[in-house]
């Protein structure tokens, strides 16, 4: 039995996913989505062994963004007219993947495609704190805060070290 590649690999799915709504995305509802959500897919693509190992809350949005990508690689499974659907759940992932590496490597400079995906996300109005769902409590809260804690935690380790080097030596 032949395994197509991207059932294997998430690369090849998730830039075949990207490559479906790049096509189908113009005549889309909403074709400013589809287009952030399709060159995000393909910035994943280049950076998934990366942002696997630097991401903490949001490995949970990458375990389901390369799913989802799977699926709308499969045009039996997906076909164009259900791709908006996904393309919004992996587009969600992605914000919560973009906006984890942002507050971790804020010298990182970030793509265009990642700022106005990440921009889009704050302000289009699909997604507010208030909405107190899974996406927006990660984005909005569990993200920051678990990072600002690893932050203050970096920051208590290096004041002890920094205390007493001869401790150390």
């Amino acid at each position: 039995m032949h395994v197509p590649i991207y059932f294997v690999d998430p690369v090849p799915a998730v830039r075949y996913a990207a490559q479906r709504l790049q096509k189908v995305g113009p005549q889309a509802e909403e074709p400013q989505l589809m287009g952030l959500c399709a060159l995000g897919l393909l910035e994943f693509a280049e950076r998934y062994q990366q942002l696997e190992h630097t991401t903490k809350t949001a490995a949970r949005f990458i375990r389901q963004l390369v799913d989802m990508a799977r699926i709308c690689a499969d045009e039996e499974k997906t076909p164009a007219q259900v791709l908006h659907d996904r393309a919004f759940y992996m587009f969600e992932c992605l914000a919560a993947i973009l906006l984890e590496e942002h507050l971790r490597q804020p010298t990182r400079q970030m793509s265009e495609a990642q700022g106005d995906l990440l921009y889009y996300f704050r302000e289009c109005g699909h997604w507010r704190k208030e909405d107190r769902s899974e996406i927006t409590d990660f984005f909005f809260i569990y993200i920051p805060e678990d990072v600002a804690q690893d932050w203050k935690r970096r920051g208590a380790e290096n004041r002890e070290l920094f205390a007493e080097p001869e401790a150390h030596l």
